[in-house]
């Protein structure tokens, strides 16, 4: 999965797997919620997630890199 420069909103990911995924400048401008998911190596840069709400998820080796998590 890749995002670049979009905006998240009313999005829901519950009890899934994101392995590679890429966020670049991606901003929440409406709800986001992950909840239950597993994110293995994912990398968050420059990205705006100020409006995100997570809940058990696990997030190894995951990378969060300049902007707001």
């Amino acid at each position: 999965m890749r995002c670049t420069g979009g905006k998240l909103s009313c999005v829901v990911l519950s009890n899934c797997k994101l392995y590679y995924a890429t966020f670049h400048r991606a901003r929440a401008a409406g709800p986001v919620i992950v909840s239950k998911c597993s994110l293995a190596e994912a990398s968050f840069a420059l990205c705006d997630l100020s409006g995100a709400c997570s809940d058990g998820c696990g997030l190894r080796r995951t990378e969060f890199e300049a902007g707001h998590a």
